[in-house]
């Protein structure tokens, strides 16, 4: 996937005094990925690449803190598009249609709901998202451009993330103006008041609009995502997972295939049914362990698992060391 924030995050730890060049490198980034209006990685170095930052950084809230830093025209066409918009709305509605210019893995939405906007992104097969910073980076980084360009203190109803709750939330609460935060909730978004829509940005260029548009419809159909099988089986296995380990036949039933066609379909993608449970799960099992206080043998029973030492044996397979050891060293370095 393609990822805007990579460059910044490096931009931001050299700010900071820290040299992001072995953090480069231990990624297997290009060397002007912190120039790069863009870099290209898979979604769980991603979430690898994340934690890594804030932890070089000393900073759990390393997205809340990045949003208020990023510079205008970081999202190119799709943020362009926004500022030309007439209306919050206008702008909400260009960010889930413009997205896949950025991404072709996030499916964005935005609708109104009992006198509500709600923006909404999320991946399919994926429940955490794009990981924790990110997550709340976009959140963040919506109101606060929602603030600036509306001349407004706008305050969502409520936030709702991917990702599990962190032990602190105070930095993310204080930056959004709400205690009102969801989490576990397999997608990211917010929920803006009604009124607020109708909010004028002061930076409406209806002309430029009309030009921006036009170039973003254009570069939006010739990158139609082609369905993604392997999202949707995931997405299905992610639903089932508190019931116990996920049964293919039950699945395949769902997807209206037979078994054998579930397993050949899988096969023409690289993968296997158990492969992508296992990965599922050793994704899933790192953010609680990491960034929660829920108890291992409750994280047990989220994944599927029927004994906790089956999830434990799993867990030092997928990581090289013991669930209780992850935790015991993140207490140890007092990260929230």
């Amino acid at each position: 996937m393609r990822s805007q924030i990579v460059g910044p995050i490096l931009s931001r730890l050299r700010s900071l005094g820290v040299d992001p060049s072995p953090l480069v490198e231990a990624f297997g980034l290009p060397p002007s990925a912190e120039t790069e209006p863009d870099v290209v990685l898979p979604l769980a170095k991603l979430y690898a690449f994340l934690d890594e930052a804030g932890r070089l950084a000393n900073d759990p809230f390393l997205g809340v803190h990045l949003a208020a830093q990023l510079e205008r025209g970081t999202y190119d066409l799709l943020e362009f598009s926004c500022l030309s918009a007439p209306t919050v709305r206008e702008a909400l509605v260009r960010v889930a249609r413009y997205t896949a210019l950025l991404n072709d893995l996030v499916v964005a939405t935005f609708e109104e709901r009992g006198g509500v906007g709600l923006l909404q992104q999320r991946i399919p097969g994926a429940p955490l998202c794009l990981g924790r910073h990110a997550n709340e980076c976009f959140v963040v980084l919506v109101l606060l451009r929602t603030r600036a360009l509306s001349g407004v203190s706008v305050v969502p109803e409520r936030a709702w993330f991917g990702h599990p709750a962190p032990r602190d939330t105070s930095a993310l609460a204080d930056a959004l103006g709400t205690h009102r935060l969801e989490f576990d909730a397999g997608a990211t978004g917010l929920a803006l008041p009604g009124d607020a829509l109708d909010l004028p940005l002061a930076t409406s260029d209806p002309r430029l609009l009309s030009v921006l548009d036009r170039h973003a419809e254009r570069s939006r159909v010739a990158r139609e995502r082609p369905h993604d099988f392997c999202g949707e089986v995931r997405q299905r296995v992610f639903e089932k997972l508190r019931d116990g380990a996920p049964d293919l036949e039950v699945v395949a039933r769902e997807l209206s295939m037979s078994p054998r066609t579930l397993q050949r379909r899988l096969t023409e993608e690289g993968t296997t049914f158990q492969e992508l449970v296992d990965g599922l799960r050793r994704e899933l099992s790192g953010a609680y362990v990491r960034d929660t206080e829920m108890p291992l043998a409750e994280i047990a029973v989220v994944l599927g698992y029927r004994e906790t030492g089956a999830f434990l044996r799993a867990f030092k397979r997928w990581y090289g060391v013991a669930a209780s050891q992850m935790r015991g060293a993140r207490a140890r370095s007092g990260a929230p």
